[in-house]
């Protein structure tokens, strides 16, 4: 009971600078400081009701921690200093964070919106997790759940990975959502910025988005550099008979990928477009060819049938 009663001595007179007008009550039995009845201590009340109590007005309801040698730092813990009834820790400077009187907390604004709200200035880190690189199987990386409460569902979730930190790391994003009660993995975007939608793996990294599924839209733009060149002169226009003898012994268009080879490796939509653009602008140079000979074999049918009639 003295070391008890020697402490509290010490912790009173430790901080009677900084509480400066408050006063300190004590235990029975220390004289000098004050008296408590209830065995609590107690700090601006004589009645604390909790081992220890602290009781102020204005900017004295809280506590000031100095520290003076080394590298200063002074900080404070108030409550309700806003005038809101909220809880906030701040320096000489500003509040750092402060919980409001809804429960909502606040990192660099002193009015939370939201239960976690963190404000920093434009082009600045806002929000950091962290973890250790575990060589384990995708023990490195950090998740973070949505979670229906009551029901105890994980509903989604987003988890980076970390690969070859000896490389200088590689990492990327994957997301999940629930599905008969299990998480699944949707898509990724993979450490070469790359997305992939319902694969974890590509055979070929040259495309930025790899989809194992069918994609629907309602309108797609694709950059292409069209087949203009058709009509310029010089244009090597195969004779009809060449692109014939081409067709029968490679049974595709020139120009043109076989079937063996689009199925094993895609087709390119923009590619494929200009390809089909310049056989349909060829098609036309044909019809072209054609109709001026047609004209040419009118003129003579004219001219014979005008020689019979004579």
């Amino acid at each position: 009971m003295t070391n008890k009663k020697t402490l509290l001595l010490l912790v009173g007179i430790f901080l009677m600078p900084v509480l400066k007008a408050q006063t300190l009550y004590v235990p029975n039995g220390t004289s000098g400081i004050g008296i408590s009845t209830n065995g609590n201590v107690g700090i601006g009340t004589s009645l604390p009701a909790y081992k220890l109590e602290l009781n102020g007005t204005g900017t004295n309801a809280g506590i000031h921690l100095l520290k003076s040698d080394g590298v200063p730092a002074s900080w404070y813990i108030h409550p309700g200093r806003l005038g809101n009834g909220e809880f906030s820790i701040g320096d000489d400077n500003q509040y750092r964070l402060v919980i409001g009187n809804q429960g909502n907390i606040g990192v660099g604004t002193t009015n939370p919106s939201a239960k976690l709200e963190v404000y920093n200035i434009a082009q600045s880190g806002h929000l950091l997790l962290s973890t250790n690189d575990n060589p384990s199987a995708d023990a490195t990386r950090i998740d973070i759940d949505f979670k229906v409460a009551d029901r105890g569902h994980t509903v989604g979730r987003i988890a980076s990975y970390y690969d070859n930190s000896a490389g200088g790391g590689y990492g990327g994003l994957r997301f999940y959502t629930r599905y008969a009660g299990f998480l699944n993995e949707r898509f990724r975007i993979s450490s070469n910025g790359n997305i992939l939608i319902g694969k974890t793996t590509q055979a070929n990294a040259d495309y930025k988005l790899d989809v194992a599924g069918k994609v629907r839209a309602d309108e797609i733009t694709v950059n292409t550099s069209g087949a203009d060149f058709v009509f310029e002169k010089g244009y090597n226009l195969r004779p009809l008979t060449e692109v014939e003898a081409y067709v029968k012994e490679n049974k595709h268009l020139p120009d043109v990928a076989p079937a063996a080879e689009m199925q094993t490796n895609g087709v390119s939509v923009g590619e494929m477009n200009a390809k089909l653009l310049q056989k349909v602008e060829e098609l036309t140079l044909y019809l072209i060819e054609k109709d001026k000979k047609i004209e040419d074999l009118q003129k003579q049918i004219n001219e014979i049938k005008f020689q019979l009639k004579k």
